[in-house]
């Protein structure tokens, strides 16, 4: 529903340098970072987030997005620490590539066709704002990207353009018949 990157959302993992401190979650010598924690969500549900792509602030208000605060409500306050999105099985964040294979065997009993991935989510939302009738600079804002050309590479579906030419079309049309 925001439109965020993956990895801005379940994290990554970097290796740790040999001098470096091991601290914080660490998984085979490196540790998870980038990811959303509880603390990433204040009170008034705005969550603000520095991009790990182009370092843009992105900021979405989670009490315009249903389906993510409805998952909110489910995780008792008292379990609202750490990391955001875990690996039940493991008790952590995500190992490497386990997210994409967890949601593939999802998406295939959802019957969702193995040619779609769970980045193309990104680019739906992208469309469907689109679709809706939200300007491309909105859109470009919302999902932190740099200029309107990487927005525009998202928006999949030509329907919402198409629609938008023929009603301005039409309109003209209308416009010069009444004359």
């Amino acid at each position: 529903e925001s439109m965020m990157r993956q990895k801005d959302v379940i994290g990554e993992w970097e290796p740790i340098g040999a001098d470096a401190d091991p601290t914080g979650i660490i998984l085979n010598r490196s540790r998870w970072v980038n990811g959303l924690i509880w603390q990433d969500i204040p009170s008034d549900l705005v969550l603000r987030k520095v991009t790990t792509k182009s370092g843009r602030i992105v900021a979405h208000d989670l009490k315009l997005c249903p389906l993510t605060l409805s998952l909110l409500e489910l995780v008792p306050a008292e379990q609202r620490v750490g990391p955001l999105i875990i690996d039940e099985k493991a008790s952590r964040p995500y190992a490497k590539h386990a997210y994409a294979r967890e949601w593939r065997a999802i998406a295939r009993q959802a019957g969702i066709p193995d040619e779609v991935w769970n980045m193309d989510a990104r680019a739906g939302a992208t469309t469907e704002a689109e679709d809706a009738g939200a300007n491309m600079d909105s859109i470009r804002s919302s999902a932190g990207h740099n200029n309107a050309s990487i927005t525009a590479r998202y928006s999949r579906g030509p329907i919402g353009k198409s629609r938008e030419v023929a009603q301005l079309r039409s309109k003209h049309v209308s416009a010069k018949n009444d004359e």
